[in-house]
């Protein structure tokens, strides 16, 4: 005899339920990694040891105590749904497509980083700091560890799993949205907000139709690779050469959306939010604190 569970018998008295919990737990997690990082920074200069081959080890402490927070607010069973494999398989095209969708989504915040320059600019704000800590690739061998290996692990088991898993069942586009937000806005830099944000809904669909793995890999790809590599490898022609694969990858994400812009339509129609199941996400008091610490944070290390 098949159970019913409780999201089936009263969704929307479960979904605020959940909604709550998992954006509290992401607050929990927010200030373990923050809190543990800063401390674990604070103890290394204390023994002269912040500027070496120590660099990353405050990071690699606060990814193994926030993931002990995720695995300890979750079921056996969530903690399995987390590593799901997807329907379909990834191949060379499906994930050189990723990659093209990834350098487009560069090109058009590159664009958004330069509108917001100017502004703030007008205010005596300078986002420049920001923008060079976006950009610049870390410098000693554990901080590319942490930045291509266990930072990617590390957010796709808070993001793609604890979160988008958690939120699925209830509708594909919500529990797609409320990841990315919250993937976009946990990285507290106002250059990396709106980049963060299109790569989490990427990622979330990654994850989905082609499983947790998937989502790790191409999450370590974007980081090692479009990132780290392209930053170690810095010169005229390595730049060149990213910008013109940008402009190409805008041409084919915008051919991509126009060619399949019906299925798109259906999907999008097909998996309609329920009517206030936004608002139940962002307007409650865990979501709200985090808005309110995480552009507080923010600012505090504009110019």
């Amino acid at each position: 005899m098949k159970t019913v569970k409780d999201y089936e018998l009263n969704p929307e008295k479960s979904y605020q339920k959940h909604i709550n919990k998992i954006m509290w737990i992401t607050v929990i997690y927010m200030f373990v990694f923050q809190g543990v990082t800063g401390l674990a920074m604070w103890g290394l200069r204390s023994l002269h040891l912040g500027n070496g081959s120590l660099d990353g080890l405050p990071y690699f402490i606060s990814c193994f105590l926030g993931g002990l927070v995720i695995y300890s607010s979750s079921t056996p069973l969530q903690w399995k749904s987390y590593f799901k494999t997807g329907k379909q398989k990834m191949n060379i095209e499906s994930f050189a497509k990723f990659a093209l969708f990834t350098l487009a989504i560069q090109f058009f915040t590159g664009f958004y980083t330069m509108i917001l320059n100017y502004v703030m600019q007008l205010f005596g704000i300078s986002i420049l700091g920001q923008v060079k800590s976006a950009s610049a690739g870390d410098k000693t061998f554990t901080l590319m560890i942490y930045a291509i290996v266990i930072a990617p692990l590390l957010e796709e088991l808070v993001f793609r799993g604890y979160v988008f898993r958690n939120l699925e069942k209830y509708n594909l586009k919500l529990a797609a949205v409320v990841s990315a937000f919250l993937f976009g806005i946990y990285h507290m830099n106002v250059v990396q907000i709106p980049f963060a944000f299109l790569m989490g809904l990427l990622l979330a669909y990654i994850a989905y139709n082609y499983g947790f793995k998937w989502a790790v890999l191409f999450h370590m790809f974007n980081n090692g690779v479009i990132g780290e590599l392209v930053q170690l490898l810095n010169n005229n022609w390595i730049q060149f050469s990213l910008v013109v694969l940008q402009i190409f990858a805008c041409f084919y994400a915008i051919r991509y959306f126009v060619v399949n812009y019906d299925k798109i339509k259906a999907w999008l129609h097909a998996n309609r939010i329920p009517k206030g199941y936004l608002k139940k996400a962002f307007l409650n008091l865990p979501c709200i604190f985090i808005i309110v610490v995480s552009l507080v944070l923010t600012y505090m290390t504009l110019n």
